[in-house]
């Protein structure tokens, strides 16, 4: 992946600082307390939160753990891929994936033969890990106020090797989200909100309104409730569309896949910068 496709895969999935520096809900204090300023009428609130980009309740799955980055810094995050780690002309004819092992060493070889594809080696700096994953610290020296988080996912936490990313893009498509390598809803739960940084709707326009878990004698399943704000540069309403996330483990092998549950739908704008609903 080069710097410039870093900084674009970041953009739109994980470049968190400055996400919540535009006015999202990343930080955990900003969600508290923007929680704190919600009306309590159920539409009302959902509109608040999404004409003011608060996308994820306060009990979400970390990104980092604590103290990792700071506010002032400029930070990328990026999980090292199948396709990150072949040079470019083999790149062509691979389903690109997300690469997971449980060893050390085998993380830290992704990781430094994805960055000996960059146009500009960074420097390893450190390195630590979690229960989710090993993360690899990076550098460019000629440009040190920035850090490049290089992390390798545990297959113990979620085996996603099987997984197309391209079809994860398509929220209606059935997929396979990954492997879970402990078969209980809190685990599930875990991968299932720690990897939603890092993808789609952690973007402006969504927020997750709720969350549940539930079991089957075949399976575990982990919803989550999304909202979908549609603007309207025209001059008409704009469109929030609800729909759930389904997300099923297999009891016997631990695959995951998706499923895509379509809800309502309302008509909302701003008027003098308060939301308020469309009347028919």
């Amino acid at each position: 992946m080069t710097l410039s496709s870093a900084y674009r895969t970041v953009a739109t999935t994980a470049l968190l600082m400055l996400l919540s520096a535009c006015g999202g809900s990343q930080d955990s204090g900003v969600a508290r307390e923007a929680v704190a300023r919600i009306p309590a009428d159920p539409e009302q609130a959902l509109l608040v939160r999404l004409y003011r980009d608060q996308r994820l309740p306060e009990d979400f799955y970390p990104a980092f753990v604590a103290g990792a980055a700071q506010d002032d810094a400029f930070y990328s995050v990026a999980h090292v891929r199948n396709i990150d780690t072949v040079p470019l002309a083999a790149r062509n004819t691979m389903t690109a994936s997300e690469l997971a092992t449980n060893d050390f060493s085998q993380a830290l070889a992704w990781s430094e033969a994805a960055e000996s594809y960059q146009p500009v080696y960074r420097d390893l700096v450190d390195s630590r890990e979690t229960a989710a994953y090993f993360e690899f610290l990076r550098v460019d020296m000629q440009h040190p106020e920035v850090t490049h988080y290089s992390r390798v996912l545990k297959q113990a936490f979620l085996d996603r090797s099987m997984t197309d990313q391209a079809r994860l893009q398509d929220w209606q498509a059935t997929v396979t989200f990954g492997r879970l390598g402990v078969i209980d809803a809190a685990h599930l739960r875990d991968a299932v909100e720690y990897l939603w940084w890092f993808g789609p709707g952690n973007n402006f326009g969504y927020a997750i309104t709720a969350q549940s878990a539930s079991e089957t004698p075949s399976a575990v399943i982990f919803d989550l409730e999304v909202a979908q704000l549609e603007m309207n540069f025209n001059g008409g309403c704009d469109t929030v569309r609800r729909f759930t996330l389904r997300y099923s483990a297999d009891r016997q092998t631990g695959v995951v896949t998706r499923s895509y549950l379509p809800g309502n739908s309302l008509q909302a704008r701003l008027v003098d910068g308060r939301p308020e609903i469309c009347q028919n």
